[in-house]
C-alpha cells in the first residue's frame, strides 16, 4: 500500500537549468499566453504560463497540482494541471508539467480551502524548451481551426470546399510502442504534420509544422466528440465522386479512402494515440463523417 507523503516532499522544489521565461512579454499579452482552457501547447519559443495557486492530495501523487492564469484576460483557467516545483537559473519558481488533469478542478478545490495562494509578487511560470529551429504552431490557432464546419453546404448536395491534404505527419515512436495513459494526457503528447488546403480547384496553400499536443484537447474541450466514431469513418467510407483512387496525392482530388490503412496506423490506432490525435484533428477542424469524406484525407502515413 501506497503511503502519503509529506508536505515537505510533496512541494519541495527540483534544480533546473532552465532558463527563466521573458516576464515583460508575458504582461503585455505579446509572449503567447494562455489561450481557452490551457493555453496554447507547449512552443519552441519560450511561452510564459502563470499559475496563481496550487494544491496537493497526499497519497495520491507527490507532485503539486498547479491552477493556471491566463496572462492577456487575468482569467483563470477551470482545470488543474500536474506539475514538478523547480527553480530557475535566476532562482525564481517555476514548474513543469507532468500532466493535464481535465477532471481535476481548482475552483472546487479552491472552495474547499486546499488551494495555496501563490506568494505576492512571485509568479510560477511553466517551464518550456526550445526543440527546433522551426516554430510549430497549434491547429487550433491556424486557418484549420473550424474550417470544415465553417464552410457548410450552400445547396442540398455535400459540401465540396475548401479541402485539407495532410503530409509530413510526424509521430513519436513511443505512440506506436506504448498504450495510452489513462491518467491523462502529457505534455509531450504531440504530433506535426503540414497540410495542404484547397479552396478551390486551382487555389491552395500550404501550412508547415502544424501541432496537435494534449494541451490542445483542453483547449477544444473535447468532450461529446466520438473520436473513435470519426476516425473509423474516415477510413473506412468509401469516397463519392472523382477521386484519384488508390493513388493519394496532394490534391485538389481525394483518393478513395481518407485515412487508408497500413501497418504503422493499425498500431497507432491500436495503441490509442491514433484515434486520439486523427479525433482531436478532424474535430478541430470540423469534419462531419456524413457530409466531409471528400474534403480531409491523409497522404501517407508514417513507416
Amino acid at each position: 500500500m501506497a503511503t502519503a507523503v509529506t508536505a515537505q516532499e510533496a512541494t519541495a522544489p527540483t534544480k533546473t537549468d532552465v532558463t527563466p521565461p521573458d516576464k515583460s512579454a508575458a504582461a503585455s499579452g505579446t509572449g503567447g499566453g494562455l489561450s481557452g482552457l490551457l493555453g496554447k501547447a507547449l512552443s519552441d519559443a519560450m511561452d510564459p504560463k502563470f499559475a496563481w495557486g496550487y494544491f496537493t492530495l497526499p497519497g495520491i501523487t507527490r507532485d503539486r497540482y498547479y491552477c493556471l492564469l491566463n496572462a492577456k484576460t487575468g482569467e483563470k483557467q477551470p482545470a488543474a494541471v500536474l506539475g514538478r516545483p523547480l527553480r530557475y537559473t535566476n532562482g525564481e519558481a517555476g514548474f513543469q508539467v507532468v500532466a493535464i488533469q481535465l477532471l481535476v478542478s481548482c475552483e472546487a478545490n479552491e472552495r474547499s480551502g486546499r488551494v495555496t495562494m501563490t506568494p505576492e509578487g512571485e509568479n510560477y511560470f511553466l517551464a518550456s524548451k526550445v526543440n527546433s529551429a522551426k516554430p510549430s504552431i497549434s491547429i487550433l490557432d491556424t486557418r484549420l481551426a473550424n474550417l470544415l464546419s465553417n464552410n457548410p453546404s450552400t445547396s442540398n448536395d455535400k459540401p465540396q470546399w475548401p479541402r485539407i491534404a495532410i503530409s509530413e505527419l510526424r509521430v513519436p515512436t513511443y505512440q506506436v510502442r506504448e498504450n495510452i495513459p489513462a491518467v491523462g494526457f502529457t505534455l509531450r503528447d504531440c504530433v506535426y504534420f503540414n497540410a495542404t488546403v484547397w479552396t478551390n480547384e486551382t487555389a491552395s496553400e500550404q501550412l508547415e509544422n502544424v501541432s496537435v499536443c494534449g494541451a490542445d484537447m483542453a483547449r477544444l474541450r473535447i468532450k461529446g466528440y466520438d473520436n473513435r466514431g470519426a476516425v473509423m469513418a474516415w477510413q473506412s467510407s468509401a469516397v463519392s465522386g472523382e477521386t484519384t483512387g488508390q493513388t493519394r496525392t496532394s490534391g485538389p482530388l481525394p483518393p478513395a479512402y481518407g485515412l487508408g490503412k497500413s501497418d504503422f496506423l493499425k498500431l497507432w490506432l491500436d495503441h490509442g494515440y491514433g484515434l486520439l490525435f486523427l479525433g482531436h484533428i478532424l474535430h478541430s477542424v470540423g469534419y462531419d463523417p456524413n457530409f466531409d469524406e471528400r474534403r480531409i484525407w491523409l497522404i501517407k502515413s508514417p513507416q
